[in-house]
């Protein structure tokens, strides 16, 4: 498919019809915070007005069907309702900082208490409204969309970016909770920047990159306290592909056996947490409430044990609900996105074992499948009901969407090869 680049008159066009979508936005948000509203009418419509980034039709034509859809989400979780799992953290974020604001109770801290201080200091500068606090989320959010077309360009998605873009910013999960003030939007946007970062690093053999990988890293670890652990674990699997590439094979594989010794030695250390990382995973378990959507998996305080029981959690993470868990429309959804899950990696595996696509397109794929798999591996020791794991996935999410890209763009090499061969015979 040949780049089409978008027509003047038409972004013209759908400039003004989302200049005025946004004017009806922030009248309603007038009624409730006049400042939130026009800041979040000033944010969002420099953001539809950046050209450059909207350089087809399809990516423009996805990014707003995208945005509207999460706008009605946001309209209807504020003034109708609550969409399946738009309550619980969300709203308890938001009085939280409410009852902070209102006792003048800030101070330094991090994890979920320094969201709770942020929507705190948020409210008290423009006024308190989950309205336009929705609105803050949902701006972040279209951040990550552009991230997400970045990192695909990077990754040599260059055609066709818009299918991964859809499927990211659709997924029912995604329409959900990256509409209302949860902290998954930013962990998975800084995750996205970190991962920029390093991949530059490794690919470009900038120091630079890994200077600039230093603020997300804070970042990421200030946002959720495990997220600290997952970052320094990412961040090694980066460092061990630098120094690959730098060295024979044989040492290299030497050093991968003595960073995975060291781990395995360490479940039984003291970490930065309390305990031991198992006892601290068997404990912070035991301490969940378990409803209709948990698979009870019981965790042994020993290395074999704590590491058979991981390979039970993470198969119910990854691949439930099953159907014979479903119960209602959420668990179907959920089951659903399962399966799409499945479907992705089984073809992206297929794709990678293929010999006859290039180096760059296999070590991308192995770079990515490390990441996914270092993501979910680790995210899955803190979940226990598919409830929450629907939530998890969205820090993987956009991984998958990565590999959608690749199976869609082969898919259209395969194409374009049939019909070469089909008029070269002619």
């Amino acid at each position: 498919m040949i780049k089409t680049e978008l027509n003047h008159d038409i972004y013209i066009g759908y400039s003004i019809l989302i200049f005025f979508v946004l004017i009806l936005l922030s009248i309603i948000g007038f009624k409730i915070s006049n400042e939130a509203a026009l800041l979040f009418f000033i944010l969002s419509f420099n953001i539809f007005l950046i050209k450059d980034i909207y350089s087809q039709k399809s990516i423009f034509y996805s990014m707003t069907l995208i945005m509207v859809v999460h706008q009605i989400a946001v309209i209807y979780n504020v003034f109708f309702g609550t969409l399946p799992g738009a309550r619980g953290d969300a709203i308890a974020f938001s009085d939280n900082a409410i009852f902070i604001m209102e006792n003048d109770a800030f101070f330094l801290t991090y994890g979920s208490s320094l969201f709770q201080m942020i929507i705190a200091w948020v409210y008290k500068i423009f006024g308190q409204s989950y309205f336009m606090l929705s609105q803050l989320i949902l701006l972040f959010f279209s951040y990550t969309c552009f991230k997400l077309l970045e990192i695909l360009h990077l990754l040599g998605v260059k055609e066709n970016k818009y299918i991964p873009l859809l499927f990211f910013g659709l997924l029912p999960s995604a329409v959900i909770h990256f509409s209302i003030p949860l902290r998954e939007v930013f962990e998975v946007g800084f995750i996205m920047i970190y991962f920029n970062c390093l991949y530059k690093f490794v690919t470009f053999k900038k120091y630079k990159y890994l200077l600039l990988s230093i603020i997300p890293f804070i970042v990421i670890s200030l946002i959720h306290k495990a997220m600290l652990i997952l970052a320094l674990g990412i961040l090694l699997m980066f460092i061990f592909i630098y120094i690959q590439e730098k060295m024979h094979k044989r040492w290299a594989s030497l050093i991968f056996i003595s960073i995975l010794s060291l781990f395995l030695v360490s479940l039984n250390l003291n970490s930065l947490f309390d305990y031991g990382i198992i006892d601290t995973v068997i404990n912070f378990r035991e301490s969940r409430d378990y409803g209709n959507t948990s698979y009870n998996v019981n965790l042994e305080n020993t290395v074999v044990g704590f590491i058979f029981g991981i390979i039970k959690i993470y198969y119910h993470y990854l691949f439930g609900p099953f159907i014979w868990d479903v119960s209602n429309i959420f668990d179907l959804t959920a089951a659903i996105e399962s399966l799409i899950r499945l479907l992705v990696l089984y073809k992206i595996l297929q794709l990678y074992f293929k010999k006859k696509f290039t180096h760059e397109l296999h070590q991308n794929i192995k770079i990515l499948l490390s990441l996914f798999l270092i993501i979910t591996v680790f995210w899955s020791l803190g979940t226990s009901n598919y409830g929450t794991a629907v939530r998890h996935h969205l820090l993987d999410w956009w991984i998958l969407c990565i590999f959608i890209g690749y199976l869609y763009n082969n898919r259209t090499y395969k194409i374009r090869l049939i019909l070469t061969r089909k008029n070269y015979d002619k």
